[in-house]
C-alpha cells in the first residue's frame, strides 16, 4: 500500500468536489473521525465502488477516480483495489 509519506505528498489545494466525487470518499472512509482515519487509512472503496456509482460503467468511473488523484484527495493503490485518501481527500469526505 502506499506510504503515508507518499500521502502525505500530494497536493491538498482547496479545490470544488462533485456531488459523486464527496459521495466517493465518502465510500472511502472505515473510521467515524478523521483522526482514527489518518491514524489507520485503509479504504473500503476502489474502482469497483466507483463503478457501482455509476451503473457499471468503468469510463465514467475510471474518470472519477482520475479527477479526485489530479485534484490531490488521494491516489488508486491497483494492486488492492483501494481508493487510498490524501490528507485533503480525508479533510474533505469529513467536512462534505
Amino acid at each position: 500500500t502506499p506510504t503515508k509519506k507518499k500521502q502525505n505528498a500530494m497536493t491538498t489545494t482547496a479545490t470544488k468536489l462533485t456531488a459523486n466525487e464527496k459521495k466517493f470518499l465518502k465510500l472511502c472512509l472505515n473510521h467515524s473521525t478523521a483522526a482514527a482515519q489518518r491514524a489507520d487509512n485503509f479504504s473500503n472503496a476502489g474502482i469497483d465502488e466507483a463503478e457501482k456509482m455509476f451503473q457499471g460503467n468503468r469510463k465514467a468511473a475510471g474518470g472519477l477516480v482520475t479527477s479526485l488523484q489530479n485534484k490531490g484527495m488521494g491516489q488508486l493503490d491497483d494492486e488492492y483495489d483501494q481508493f487510498i485518501l490524501s490528507d485533503a481527500g480525508i479533510d474533505a469526505a469529513f467536512s462534505s
